[in-house]
């Protein structure tokens, strides 16, 4: 399995997904493949925004050695599934995949459902608490790792979060299974 995490310009969102899930597939030792890429090319090479690498950092997960890059043609061969951050990306990822690679591109967050929302909001304009709040847009998907997610794009039955079980813990935490409240 190879996922892609896509936003605009792959520093804020993507980057925290990849960051995440790569750490879920390494402490699960799962055999999968995760990057992350912009529809933008405003930040290639540069590093993840500093707010998004110390939220993660908070949460035990190191996302300082990524750099941005731009989504190419190429992804669309290469990985299982390219999942967007909000509908604008998604639109933007659905023409350049064209039509016999368009079903490859999903939403992210229909992969939480329950959660109500369908696109995770872009933390950039805003302070620090913006990106912890993206940081726990990502913890449904991840905790449902791997069985969230198949090489056929589908769903497989929500995993529920009370939110109040979250309160005072962190990404690492929300993850890894729990007795209590899910």
């Amino acid at each position: 399995m190879q996922i892609l995490f896509v936003c605009l310009g792959n520093i804020c969102r993507s980057p925290m997904a990849e960051g995440l899930f790569r750490h879920v597939a390494e402490s699960r030792d799962l055999k999968v493949v995760v990057d992350s890429a912009g529809t933008s090319g405003w930040h290639v090479g540069d590093a993840p925004d500093p707010r998004g690498q110390a939220t993660m950092r908070a949460h035990g997960i190191d996302t300082s050695a990524q750099h941005a890059r731009q989504v190419n043609e190429e992804d669309f061969n290469k990985f299982d599934l390219v999942l967007a951050m909000d509908r604008r990306n998604h639109d933007s990822l659905t023409r350049l995949a064209g039509p016999g690679r368009a079903s490859k591109v999903r939403l992210f967050l229909e992969f939480a459902p329950g959660r109500g929302d369908t696109e995770v909001p872009d933390p950039y304009y805003g302070g620090e608490d913006g990106f912890e709040h993206v940081s726990r847009y990502c913890i449904t998907p991840a905790r449902g790792w791997p069985t969230t997610f198949s090489a056929t794009n589908n769903c497989a039955p929500p995993h529920r979060v009370r939110r109040r079980a979250m309160v005072g813990m962190n990404i690492v935490q929300l993850i890894e299974p729990q007795t209590a409240g899910f």
